[in-house]
C-alpha cells in the first residue's frame, strides 16, 4: 500500500484498512484522520495523563507522609502498608481525572471501574514488590526514615507508565480522541 505523495502543507492520507484499524484499536473518531493529527491527540492526551499523574503524586505523598508522620516507618510491613494506602489514594484521584479529563469517558460504567480497578490492583502489586524488595535493602543503610519512605516514587512511575498503557488500550478503548 501506498501512502501517496503529500505536499506542503497536506497530511499524508492513511490507508483505508489503516484507518479502520486504528478507529477500532484507538477509537479515532474519524476516518480520514492523518497520522500527524493522531499523533499530536496522542501526545496531548499524555500529556494530560503525565499532569494526572503529577497530581496523583502529590496525593499520595501528602497521605504517605500523613501516615509516616502518624507511624513512622520502622519496618519492611509499615513501609507497605502506607505505600499501599498512599497508592489507592493517588488510584482514586487517578481514575476520576482519567474518567473526566484525559480519555473524556461519555459516562462511568461499572465495567470501566472495574477495569481500572483490575489495573490499579495489578499497578499496586508491582509498586509492593518493588517497595517490599527496596525496603530490605533501604533499611539497612544509615538513612533518615523520610527518604526511605519516599523512595517508592520510582516504583510508581513504572506503575505509572504500565497503568497509561492499559488504561489507552483497554481500560478507556473506545472513547473517542480529542484535542486539549
Amino acid at each position: 500500500m501506498s501512502f501517496g505523495n503529500a505536499t506542503r502543507g497536506r497530511a499524508l492520507p492513511l490507508p483505508r484498512d489503516m484507518r479502520a484499524q486504528l478507529r477500532r484499536r484507538f477509537g479515532i473518531a474519524q476516518l480520514n484522520v492523518s497520522i500527524c493529527r493522531w499523533a499530536w491527540h496522542e501526545l496531548a492526551r499524555l500529556i494530560k495523563y503525565g499532569l494526572v499523574g503529577v497530581s496523583n503524586t502529590l496525593v499520595s505523598v501528602i497521605v504517605l507522609n500523613l501516615f509516616f508522620f502518624l507511624w513512622p516507618p520502622a519496618s519492611q510491613g509499615i513501609l507497605v502498608s502506607g505505600s499501599t494506602i498512599a497508592f489507592v489514594a493517588g488510584s482514586m484521584n487517578s481514575y476520576w481525572w482519567n474518567a473526566r479529563w484525559v480519555f473524556r469517558a461519555q459516562r462511568d460504567s461499572l465495567a470501566q471501574l472495574a477495569r481500572f480497578s483490575v489495573v490499579a490492583i495489578l499497578c499496586l502489586a508491582f509498586n509492593a514488590v518493588v517497595v517490599w524488595g527496596s525496603a530490605g535493602y533501604a533499611l539497612k543503610l544509615p538513612l533518615p526514615g523520610w527518604l526511605i519512605a519516599n523512595a517508592y516514587q520510582i516504583s510508581m512511575f513504572l506503575a505509572g507508565t504500565l497503568g497509561y498503557l492499559a488504561c489507552r488500550l483497554w481500560v478507556f478503548e473506545s472513547q473517542p480522541t480529542h484535542v486539549l
